[in-house]
């Protein structure tokens, strides 16, 4: 067979046009990959097959080092033999615990780690002998561009990690592994990712401003509960090329400290998720620092942070009362976007926050609001959602989840379409529709408000009627109390709705100039 396969015209390419198609066979790490591989077995041994296809295929993948530069642990005696066969070529050394790992696989891992010279990326998440393995990374290591390590339990890097000399290191992911805030190793990064326990490795003010200041190329940011353990002393330090910030808290009221520290791009995506067990307290850094993500600054020639389009949604998770407000700054978001994290387009603000007690909802819910500026909201989308629900077997009776009066003083003229989704939406909806009485000493006899005074388009979505007692005939009467006034709404879309009749919407139509249905 290998005399009949030498024949075919493939087999007369040269051997660097041969090489370069091999390389797309081969199970290589991609490019600026943040995570640690774990692969099946038939992954590491589909591509081997190039080799006995014929005789100048074989010696064409044998004399090519980088065919062999990314070893397989679970298979200890062909990780050396790779290991030999890349001679002196990059290697990429991903180690995933798991297993398929032999008991030789850790030894042979210890030996990959001594070429410390050739490593292009090392990316370790595993328990036994982690810290054996980071003890062996104490020389230079020139080719480096990507490190990930990921412990379970509490580990420091040992004095001279990497020889301080990384010059191309511009990936760094440490789980429960802490690196001094002083390191050098920080200054070329682009991307700093960085978990810990709460406790270890916090950095005092200054010694925060200062790693800000060494990296100026910062592209991504995440903090997993490792956070300054206070107020920046100084001004905040301006990071020009930040994409993407993170900042992910459990019972860590510091985490609100985080924003005082940074001046970020209006461009920058920013997803905070804070789980508090005492709500008001513990959010406090968090809220008084919010408001400093959307103030001009001098030093970025980009256009201030806006909210053009927010979702607010409320509900109930792991028996924790939970709030997550989403925003855009532009108009044009799907109704999709208050479904999930991963729908696009992504946010530009994502906060997340779960509380145990302490507060109830609408407290926090309108804390949060008020630090936001929405002089250019546009859309308005709103999801509160309250029923009983299950946690381990566990049934617990449903919480007020509700917005007061949905912040009928707070949501400016620019506001013109409303989404609500889900019937508990829509049982306040329909109180929030109408006039509301002006209260207090100077307010003159008889005046009032109207919810959502330059609304123009409202749209239910996802609601069944039948699950509102009265919901569409209240409706009706609301959007009725608007006619013949400056706040009539002038469009009506029923989105994924049920449980009404053809009369019911006859009167809808009496009170708005359009009635549109879709998808019901």
């Amino acid at each position: 067979m290998s005399n009949h396969n030498s024949k075919i015209p493939i087999c007369i390419l040269p051997a660097e046009i041969l090489a370069a198609i091999f390389k797309y066979c081969l199970p290589l790490p991609a490019p600026r990959a943040r995570k640690v591989l774990l692969r099946s077995r038939s992954q590491t041994l589909a591509w081997l097959t190039l080799t006995r296809v014929c005789q100048y295929w074989r010696t064409v993948a044998l004399n090519h080092p980088w065919m062999w530069t990314f070893p397989d642990f679970s298979f200890p005696k062909f990780a050396r033999e790779m290991l030999k066969r890349s001679k002196s070529a990059p290697l990429d050394i991903h180690y995933f615990e798991s297993y398929s790992m032999k008991p030789r696989s850790p030894k042979v891992l210890l030996e990959a780690l001594d070429n410390t010279s050739r490593l292009a990326s090392v990316h370790l998440n595993m328990n036994q002998d982690l810290d054996k393995a980071v003890a062996k990374l104490v020389q230079p290591a020139p080719l480096l561009h990507s490190l990930i390590v990921i412990s379970c339990q509490q580990l420091s890097v040992p004095a001279g990690f990497l020889g301080g000399d990384a010059p191309h290191l511009t990936s760094m992911e440490l789980h429960r592994c802490y690196l001094p805030w002083n390191s050098s190793l920080l200054n070329s990064l682009t991307i700093l990712s960085l978990k810990g326990d709460g406790r270890s490795n916090r950095p005092e003010p200054r010694h925060f401003t200062d790693a800000l200041h060494r990296m100026t190329a910062l592209e991504v940011l995440e903090l997993d509960n490792i956070f300054p353990v206070a107020k920046a002393e100084t001004p905040a330090v301006l990071l020009p090329k930040l994409r993407s910030l993170v900042l992910v808290a459990r019972n860590q009221p510091e985490c609100g400290y985080t924003l005082s520290y940074l001046s970020i791009p209006a461009a920058t995506k920013i997803h905070i998720s804070c789980r508090m067990s005492v709500a008001y307290y513990q959010f406090t850094p968090l809220l008084n620092n919010i408001s400093s993500l959307f103030a001009p600054n001098p030093n970025l020639l980009a256009d201030t942070r806006v909210i053009r389009t927010l979702v607010v949604q409320g509900d109930i998770h792991d028996n924790l009362d939970r709030l997550r407000l989403k925003s855009w700054s532009t108009d044009d978001i799907p109704l999709t976007a208050t479904h999930d994290i991963n729908d696009s387009p992504v946010p530009d603000l994502f906060l997340e926050l779960k509380w145990g007690t302490g507060a109830q909802f609408p407290v926090i819910a309108k804390s949060f609001l008020f630090a936001l500026p929405f002089p250019s909201l546009q859309t308005l989308h709103i999801h509160l959602w309250r029923a009983d629900f299950s946690t381990n077997g566990y049934w617990y009776q449903p919480r007020s989840i509700d917005m007061e009066r949905l912040e009928v003083d707070l949501w400016p003229d620019t506001l013109k379409i409303l989404v609500i989704r889900g019937e508990h939406g829509l049982e306040q909806l329909s109180l929030v529709l109408g006039r509301w009485g002006v209260m207090g000493s100077h307010a003159p006899k008889g005046s009032y408000v109207m919810g959502f005074p330059s609304l123009e388009c409202l749209v239910v979505f996802a609601v069944n009627f039948n699950k509102v007692e009265g919901g569409m005939a209240s409706l009706n009467a609301a959007l009725g109390s608007r006619v013949g006034s400056e706040t009539v709404i002038q469009k009506v879309v029923l989105k994924q709705c049920w449980g009404y009749s053809d009369e019911d919407l006859e009167q809808m139509k009496r009170r708005v100039n359009v009635v549109e249905k879709q998808g019901s």
